[in-house]
């Protein structure tokens, strides 16, 4: 089969799963965000990977928070315009000065542990194997590019506080090495910039996101998912998942998941469409 076969009938499901665990993760860090995260709030852009190429994958973006999916692991959130900036030390938001911040370097440690233990990961084993790393990321002079960014958004540079663990090697043929785990907190609001883990998974304890019997989703063609009632497509997720549907993240049914999943308003039979267009 092609690594890269994908249905609308698998992402939608998967798209779901994905959209459940992103609201628990934004409930268990209180992360700035509206909520529910649904259909109707998430960008067009959202995706979802090929069930072949990346066991379970995609992302979710809404207008604050990107979630990013890989392997069955919820692994990457960024807050949405911050990630160019995270790599010169500075982070658009609001003014700030170290001297000034509320927020100091224990304490955005001892958040940073309470965030991941909230994530499910064993502190005590990552804490066994590596030795964490605090450092104070201070504003800097930045370059046109960045002010130009910061500037319209409306945003004003701040410092942040990166919390590390350990050290892998993420690609065989490439020799530079990158934190195993990073949890970025911002030294104003104390809120979440960034989360995001690498490599393997063995510090987490939380049960893999899965969709059951794959090759099921992938027979069914998009034109029978595009017929499916509500009715049938509850059903369909009960069948391919472990959690409960989440029905009011369906609220509303004119949206189109990933940019090419129809959700019709009526149980009657949709006509075909061009993928990536609403209704």
């Amino acid at each position: 089969m092609d690594p890269n076969a994908s249905s609308l009938a698998y992402k939608f499901v998967a798209m779901l799963i994905m959209l459940t665990e992103v609201n628990r993760v934004a409930d268990d860090l209180a992360l700035d965000i509206a909520r529910p995260v649904s259909v109707a709030s998430i960008s067009r852009t959202s995706t979802v990977s090929p069930p072949k190429l990346v066991r379970f994958g995609g992302s979710i973006i809404t207008d604050t928070y990107f979630f990013g999916f890989t392997e069955g692991r919820l692994r990457y959130i960024r807050r949405i315009g911050e990630s160019s900036q995270l790599k010169n030390g500075i982070t658009a938001h609001t003014p700030n000065s170290l001297e000034s911040r509320p927020l100091g370097t224990n304490e955005a440690y001892l958040r940073a542990k309470t965030w991941l233990a909230r994530l499910d990961m064993d502190l005590s084993a990552l804490e066994a194997s590596h030795i964490p790393k605090i450092v104070e990321r201070r504003p800097v002079q930045v370059k046109d590019s960045l002010t130009t960014l910061g500037e319209a958004a409306g945003n004003r540079l701040e410092a942040f506080i990166e919390i590390t663990w350990g050290e892998i090697q993420v690609h065989p043929r490439r020799r530079y090495m990158v934190p195993a785990v990073t949890v970025s907190v911002s030294a104003v609001t104390g809120h979440l910039i960034q989360f995001r883990v690498e490599g393997d998974a063995k510090y987490w304890t939380r049960s893999l996101l899965q969709v059951h019997e794959i090759d099921k989703l992938l027979q069914i063609s998009d034109q029978e998912f595009t017929q499916m009632s509500p009715e049938q497509r509850q059903g369909l997720f009960a069948r391919h998942s472990h959690l409960r549907y989440p029905a009011a993240l369906l609220h509303s049914d004119a949206k189109v998941l990933d940019g090419v999943i129809p959700i019709p308003k009526t149980a009657e039979p949709t006509r075909s469409r061009a993928l990536g267009k609403s209704p």
